[in-house]
């Protein structure tokens, strides 16, 4: 399985994870891959949407072996949807949350303008089997629709706005643009976040992405056994 994540700091919490991991090369990606409980190549792909994208079709493009992408990463959780800082998300829907048009009648999706693909679907049963074994590992999990932005949301009118739209749980920079190239190459595709976070007016005092990060460990080491095992 490929384990895509934003950042260096994101990836080095997977491998914490992880049995010890070798040194690979991808296309221009340095990655690492730990093959102790089934092979598990890590990449930490850029932030944003366009980074994500490149980085899950190259290694798609160059690894026709990996058969399960998952985005991890950290995220902004909506409050109005039960989250709290530290909690994990496990996505039914990755969705794009600010693809679409500005109007005098405000923001038309992607749906509404007939452009197609608006969002990824995680199977259902492995939506379960990581919920249900994250759950026995002790961490708060939620499940929903995480959204994808561009930019992040910084004010409390906007996380209204984003959360009457589509009641998601969390948003993110990733998971949509990652669960398309998957859906392209027909690879299954999961989204996995812990909140580090939460969505509205932007305010750094607030966020433990210490706490974050660390349960990101802990949400992989609990989902990975599952995820080797799964059909």
């Amino acid at each position: 399985m490929l384990v895509l994540t934003a950042t260096t700091s994101e990836a080095d919490a997977v491998l914490d994870a992880l049995p010890p991991a070798d040194a690979v090369r991808i296309g221009p990606y340095d990655a690492l891959r730990s093959t102790g409980r089934g092979e598990v190549s890590v990449l930490a792909g850029g932030i944003g949407p366009a980074a994500a994208a490149a980085a899950t079709a190259t290694a798609l493009a160059l690894r026709p072996d990996l058969d399960l992408v998952i985005n991890v990463g950290i995220a902004g959780g909506f409050a109005a949807a039960g989250a709290r800082v530290g909690d994990v998300v496990v996505a039914t829907e990755s969705g794009f949350g600010d693809l679409g048009a500005d109007s005098p009648e405000g923001f038309l999706d992607s749906a509404s303008l007939d452009w197609g693909h608006v969002s990824v679907a995680a199977e259902p049963a492995m939506v379960r089997a990581v919920r249900q074994s994250m759950t026995l590992a002790g961490l708060a999990v939620h499940t929903g629709v995480v959204l994808t932005l561009s930019t992040v949301t910084g004010t409390a009118a906007r996380g209204v706005e984003l959360f009457a739209a589509s009641q998601p749980v969390a948003e993110a920079m990733e998971g949509a643009a990652a669960g398309s190239v998957a859906a392209r190459f027909s690879r299954a595709f999961l989204e996995v976040r812990t909140v580090s976070n939460l969505v509205g007016v932007r305010d750094r005092a607030g966020w433990d992405i210490p706490q974050a990060t660390s349960m990101l460990t802990r949400a992989v080491s609990a989902m990975i056994p599952v995820l080797v095992i799964a059909p």
